[in-house]
């Protein structure tokens, strides 16, 4: 039985449904200055998906979007999924550098897809075409990390390749990072 079965790569999707070709077409590109609005409704749609309180206005977030992002301050770069021009789903990285391989390497912020999306390969497109960017820019790792508790994620990830990187993520916020550096700024008066 063919139901279902993709027959097809690239952005370009012919499934077998119903006893008919249907062929989908996915469009992977980065964000321009014209997406803020579609960026910012994907952000606060993944935010509310996440169980993440937003404690900024739509307004806010487009502003802090448009401050931070690939053509503000460059604080982050962003691809963008689009099914029959709909937004569908974000993938937001940041360069790093690394001094192990003295080059510049990606981290992957945020990938997300919306639900209604998923398991229509959306994240592998969105994923691939970083990997064709990482390899046009020599850029020459890229890292990500998901919740130990998102086992939908992680069976994504580990579909992507062998890649786990045996690593254990670490977090400082808000007042925990006021209070490391009182810490320090305590212990260098005490050792004069």
């Amino acid at each position: 039985m063919l139901d279902g079965k993709i027959h097809g790569i690239d952005g370009k999707l012919t499934i077998y449904l119903l006893g008919k070709f249907v062929t989908a077409h996915i469009v992977i590109r980065h964000t321009k200055p014209t997406d803020i609005a579609v960026l910012t409704e994907l952000v606060i749609e993944m935010l509310h998906h996440y169980g993440v309180p937003l404690s900024q206005t739509r307004a806010q977030v487009a502003a802090a979007l448009v401050k931070d992002g690939p053509h503000g301050s460059k604080l982050f770069e962003c691809l963008l999924a689009f099914r029959a021009e709909r937004p569908v789903g974000l993938l937001m990285f940041s360069l790093i550098y690394d001094v192990g391989v003295f080059q510049p390497c990606v981290f992957i912020k945020d990938l997300y897809v919306c639900p209604e999306e998923r398991n229509r390969r959306t994240g592998r497109f969105l994923m691939i075409e970083l990997a064709k960017l990482a390899v046009a820019q020599n850029w020459q790792r890229i890292d990500w990390q998901t919740d130990t508790e998102n086992a939908v994620a992680i069976r994504f990830y580990d579909s992507l390749a062998n890649c786990r990187a045996g690593k254990v993520s670490f977090r400082l916020e808000g007042n925990a990072i006021a209070k490391l550096a009182r810490d320090l700024d305590e212990g260098r008066e005490n050792r004069s």
